[in-house]
């Protein structure tokens, strides 16, 4: 999240927000990717952690169905790194203590709904 707040190919996102299109609108297939990958970036605050693995692994299996080679290790450390805020404690902890390469995408999330519960 450091790292996109930096960029400035991405400040007006930050700055702004994204835009969302009028229904009446007639969007063409560029701009609803654009629109779709703005919207997907990272774990929405008051969004489920279920739901919020639930689209990224979407994305992960459109990606590989293309032929892409993405790890699991590298799914994790996306996760990771887009949780909000009241998670940071969770994603400390879990840094600091458990290999992240030895991590997989369930016991992340599983881990993750556990503390989620309790935060409700």
């Amino acid at each position: 999240m450091e790292n996109f707040l930096r960029s400035k190919e991405y400040w007006h996102v930050v700055s702004e927000g994204i835009t969302e299109p009028i229904d009446s609108m007639t969007m063409t297939q560029a701009q609803r990717t654009e629109l779709e990958g703005q919207r997907l970036k990272d774990l929405k605050s008051g969004e489920s952690v279920t739901y919020y693995f639930s689209r990224t692994m979407a994305i992960v299996n459109k990606m590989r169905i293309q032929g892409d080679k993405t790890k699991d290790m590298t799914i994790v450390e996306k996760i990771l790194r887009s949780m909000t805020p009241k998670f940071n404690f969770v994603v400390c902890y879990r840094e600091e203590f458990y290999d992240i390469d030895e991590l997989s995408i369930d016991e992340l999330q599983s881990s993750l709904s556990v503390h989620e519960h309790k935060f409700n």
